[in-house]
């Protein structure tokens, strides 16, 4: 076990506080200065653009009263030719309407009296009257042909037999002279159709040729004189036209010069006036520029003090820095050595209720020691002891393996490591940390002898005889090594070895 005593500390908390320097600007009234000068040159050019503009407007206007002018003329030459053309097209269509009321009177005088309806039915008459002569006559031959086969029968039956013969026979030739009639009509009636479309055909032809020979001839001559009439009234026109527009022009001309020299007038006394203003302007301009130019001085004498002043400060400041740094480390290493100590006070209690046998009041004040001081290694080896007396080897394995993390040459820690390992029967890793606690020169009596009881439990009873050995030359009373060794020599079997 281990036991540290240390004063106890105390703690200083600091905070730094922070300054800032605030610093005058004074580009603004430059800035000022230059925008009122701006300012005015764009009055200035203001002016001159609306007395352009002005001009220009006015020219813009007489000019836009003179195309109106032209405009109207322009429509009323268009109106005019419209209402001629109108006037024309009427015309014409009513001498060919009356052309074709002419030609209709001649193509009805030169028809047939009699219609084609009437010469059908005619036709068709007399076609009728032939047929049933015709028919009459055959009739009557077959009714003798009939009689006289029939002569041979018996009178009792000649009467029936005549009456229903003369019934088949009436119907029969009715329907063959219904049909025959039929054929013929539609023959004739067709071919007269054909033969009269034909005459007519030819008749419009010759008389359409004609008229239209004789209409265009005359359209020719009527428009060739309207057109000559129409060429002559729009010459007259134009030439009228070229005439109002040279005056109009002219008047045009007259008004923008006596108005472009009162404009000039106009614009010269503009003129006069902003030059003036200007001088006015910029006179007034270079006293605001002294005056500003003065402040600007006191300004500039005031930032000088001002960036001494904050050259000062700034290096009082700096020093107060590293003064509130070297404050924050001194108040972090007392803290860290009150966290030490406090580490270090709860350790040394810890070893006292190991040493008294209360095991679990001990591994609770090592860990809060360890809480306190995480890089505390002889309260992580203390804790692996007391979890070692508590039958919690796994743990008390983890403990002693930190504390050799934080203290490799810690040596007592590699023995305890050891017999952690042999408790929980891994005799080879156990071995290898009795071997690094020889080789650290702590505890070497005991190391030797833990070691000899790893080996003598792997059935390596030469080596285990040479490691009790080596404790008894480190400490020749070591009872139980020497114990071990008497046992093992005499050949009483095999002794009951433990860690120590």
């Amino acid at each position: 076990m281990y036991e540290e005593s240390h004063d106890q500390g105390t703690t200083v908390q600091e905070e730094t506080p922070s300054y800032r320097e605030d610093l005058h600007d004074d580009t603004g009234i430059l800035e000022a200065l230059e925008g009122l000068a701006q300012a005015t040159d764009r009055l200035a050019d203001e002016v001159k653009d609306d007395a352009h503009n002005r001009e220009s407007a006015w020219r813009k206007t007489l000019a836009e009263g003179l195309d109106g002018v032209v405009d109207q003329m322009e429509h009323r030459l268009s109106s005019e030719t419209r209402r001629l053309e109108d006037k024309f097209r009427s015309q014409m269509e009513e001498l060919l309407g009356e052309r074709l009321q002419a030609w209709s009177e001649r193509e009805a005088a030169d028809e047939d009296a009699e219609p084609l309806d009437e010469t059908l039915t005619r036709h068709r008459d007399s076609l009728l009257e032939w047929w049933q002569q015709e028919a009459r006559e055959e009739l009557v031959h077959q009714w003798k042909e009939e009689a006289e086969r029939i002569a041979g029968h018996s009178e009792e039956n000649i009467g029936r037999i005549f009456s229903e013969r003369l019934d088949e026979i009436g119907s029969r030739w009715e329907e063959i002279l219904q049909r025959v009639l039929d054929e013929r009509i539609e023959r004739l009636a067709s071919s007269w159709e054909e033969k009269l479309h034909s005459a007519l055909d030819e008749r419009v032809e010759r008389l359409t040729s004609s008229w239209e020979e004789t209409l265009s001839r005359l359209l020719d001559e009527r428009l060739e004189a309207r057109f000559d009439e129409h060429g002559r009234k729009l010459e007259e026109w134009a030439e009228q036209g070229r005439q109002q527009k040279d005056e109009l022009q002219q008047r045009i001309e007259e008004e923008l010069r006596s108005r472009g020299e009162s404009w000039n007038e106009k614009i010269g006394s503009i003129e006069a006036s902003l030059q003036e203003e200007s001088n006015r302007i910029h006179e007034s301009l270079q006293q605001w520029r002294d005056e500003n130019n003065q402040r600007i001085a006191s300004v500039e004498e005031e930032n000088r003090a001002l960036k001494e002043m904050g050259s000062q400060l700034e290096k009082s400041q700096q020093e107060m820095n590293a003064f509130f740094e070297r404050e924050k480390e001194r108040a972090a290493a007392e803290e860290e050595r009150r966290l030490k100590e406090e580490a270090r006070r709860l350790n040394n209690a810890g070893v006292s209720a190991y040493h008294a046998g209360e095991h679990d009041t001990a591994v609770q004040l090592f860990e809060k020691a360890i809480d306190k001081d995480c890089r505390f290694a002889q309260a992580f080896n203390n804790l692996g002891l007391a979890l070692t007396e508590l039958g919690r080897h796994e743990e008390a394995q983890a403990a002693f393996e930190s504390a050799l993390e934080l203290d490799p040459e810690l040596g007592a820690t590699y023995n305890n490591l050891g017999y952690a390992l042999f408790l929980q029967e891994n005799y080879e890793a156990a071995i290898e940390m009795y071997k690094e606690a020889v080789g650290h020169q702590c505890d070497v009596s005991a190391a030797w002898t833990n070691l000899g009881n790893a080996q003598h439990k792997l059935g390596k009873v030469d080596k285990a005889v040479e490691a009790w050995k080596h404790a008894l030359e480190a400490d020749p009373s070591n009872e139980r090594a020497a114990t071990y060794l008497e046992q093992v020599t005499a050949g009483l079997g095999a002794p009951d070895t433990q860690g120590d």
